[in-house]
C-alpha cells in the first residue's frame, strides 16, 4: 500500500467523516500524537501510558476528564477498552535507535509492538498509526521493519510507512521519524 495516495475514489467513498471517529492513545508519552487526529474532530477515548512526569504533562496539555489511563498495556484486559476506530502509538523506539544499543526485539522494549499488535486484533480496530525512531527502518539489516510490517499484515491489515521529517511539515526542529498506516 503506498500511504502517499489513494487507489482510487471507491477505497473511500465509505468511510466516516473524521469526526466521528474515536481513538486511543497508546505508548502516549505527553500526547503529541493526538493532537492531530483531535484537530480533524476525532475523539479521544483512553490512553495508555506508565511514566509519572509523562502522565502528569499528558493531564495537564489534554482534557482527559472523560478518559481512562489503562497504564501499562503489556497487562491490559483488552475487553476493559474501551471500542476505537484507530489506535495512535509512538512504541517505544530507544533499542531501535542509533544512538542506543539497538538490541531490538532482544530489549523488552522492543517486543511492544507484539503487545500493540494483539490489542488491534483483540479490539478488531479498523485502523492505526504508529510512530518510531527512522532507525527502525535499517535494524538488523533491514530485517526488524520487514518482521513488523509482515506481522501486521498477518494481523489482517495493509500496512504502508514512510520516513517523515518534522521541519517539512511545520515544526520546528529536524526529527525524522518513520511513521506506519494500516487499514483492516
Amino acid at each position: 500500500m503506498n500511504i502517499t495516495s489513494v487507489n482510487s475514489f471507491e477505497e473511500t467513498k465509505n468511510v466516516k467523516p473524521v469526526n466521528c471517529f474515536k481513538f486511543m492513545d497508546f505508548c502516549a508519552g505527553i500526547g503529541a500524537g493526538r493532537l492531530g487526529l483531535e484537530k480533524a474532530g476525532a475523539k479521544c477515548v483512553g490512553y495508555c501510558e506508565i511514566l509519572n512526569n509523562s502522565i502528569k504533562t499528558y493531564t495537564t496539555i489534554h482534557d482527559t476528564k472523560n478518559e481512562n489511563n489503562f497504564e501499562d498495556l503489556t497487562k491490559v484486559n483488552i475487553n476493559d477498552l474501551p471500542d476505537f476506530d484507530i489506535m495512535i502509538a509512538g512504541f517505544p523506539c530507544q533499542t531501535f535507535s542509533v544512538m542506543g544499543q539497538r538490541k531490538g526485539f532482544d530489549d523488552e522494549r522492543g517486543q511492544i509492538i507484539y503487545h500493540l499488535i494483539e490489542i488491534l486484533k483483540g479490539k478488531n480496530v479498523p485502523y492505526f498509526i504508529l510512530e518510531n525512531v527512522k532507525g527502525l527502518v535499517n535494524h538488523d539489516k533491514g530485517r526488524t521493519i520487514n518482521i513488523i510490517v509482515q506481522t501486521l499484515e498477518n494481523a489482517g491489515y495493509s500496512v504502508g510507512y514512510k520516513v517523515l521529517n518534522s521541519v517539512e511539515y511545520g515544526v520546528p526542529q529536524m526529527r525524522e521519524r518513520v511513521y506506519f498506516v494500516g487499514i483492516r
